[in-house]
């Protein structure tokens, strides 16, 4: 299986600047056999192929963060796609499945503060304020593990130079703004900028890496 997207990042797009990373979660079902991320790798290897995830569809991000783990700690899971969040969601409430790879900290955070759900790890590479006491899945024993959904600014193909600058400099300076960074707290961000180059290198990074998974694990995405 592979990828294949109407587009090439590096010939249709110009690279402005990174925007934000948002935060994710693993959350488990309150009767699950495991509380904590230790407990719930460890059930994964003594019961290969029987711990069922659920993320919100074939090739998303929550998808992509299972596998991940999955391939990092060396054990079987089985992925249960769902047609989006909301029903995902529900069936972990009900029970129906045990492990959902959140990508949303936010509707994370109100599953969790209920006590409906347990939060056992955080997907990206930085703890977030909305769930502070959870560690992330690299401060647990696998570093360098880093999902996390994030946002860029791009333009068309062959903008001039002066045009990219002068867009980079704006959106940095908007987004060092004590507004700007509450405004994307509110939604589990974390402003990041970047240069034009660094930008287009974590672009290219962060493709090769899931290209890599995604042919190493045979995952074919619709």
């Amino acid at each position: 299986g592979g990828v294949k997207l109407p587009y090439q990042v590096e010939r249709d797009f110009t690279m402005i600047s990174m925007l934000a990373t948002l935060g994710g979660a693993i959350l488990v079902h309150p009767d699950a056999p495991f509380s904590d991320l230790a407990g719930l790798l460890a059930y994964a290897r003594a019961n290969p192929g029987q711990l069922a995830f659920g993320s919100s569809g074939v090739g998303t991000s929550s998808h992509l963060a299972g596998e991940l783990l999955a391939y990092r700690a060396g054990v079987e899971m089985v992925h249960v796609p769902y047609r989006g969040t909301a029903p995902a969601v529900q069936d972990l409430l009900g029970g129906q499945i045990k492990v959902l790879f959140e990508t949303s900290i936010t509707s994370a955070v109100q599953l969790v503060k209920a006590g409906r759900v347990k939060a056992v790890a955080l997907t990206g590479s930085t703890p977030s304020p909305l769930l502070p006491q959870v560690k992330t899945v690299a401060e647990q024993g696998y570093p360098g593990y880093d999902v996390a959904p994030w946002m860029g600014l791009v333009a068309p193909a062959g903008l001039a130079q002066t045009r990219v600058d002068l867009l980079q400099r704006t959106v940095a300076a908007g987004l060092a703004t004590a507004q700007a960074q509450s405004r994307l707290a509110t939604i589990g961000g974390v402003a990041k900028t970047s240069s034009p180059e660094e930008f287009r290198r974590f672009v290219a990074s962060d493709t090769q890496q899931w290209a890599a998974l995604i042919k190493s694990n045979h995952i074919t995405i619709q």
